[in-house]
């Protein structure tokens, strides 16, 4: 787990530093919480429209809501 948290700081420090982008897929919402401005949520096969991280996992849709317990 501390290798993963330095990790993923280390990708947003180089991410500012070099303004680029990043396409992430990940089951943990900690982990797009901490390094996402925006989030896709793909639910049997089908994918959202991007909404803001945190307006997504404050009102998380029914699939959501149900994966996160």
């Amino acid at each position: 787990p501390a290798l993963r948290a330095d990790m993923l700081a280390l990708l947003a420090d180089v991410l500012d530093e070099t303004e680029s982008g990043l396409i992430m897929v990940t089951h943990d919402p900690a982990d797009a919480a901490r390094i996402a401005d925006q989030v896709i949520f793909v639910d049997e096969g089908i994918a959202t429209s991007p909404a803001e991280t945190g307006q997504l996992l404050a009102d998380p849709p029914p699939a959501l809501k149900a994966y996160l317990g």
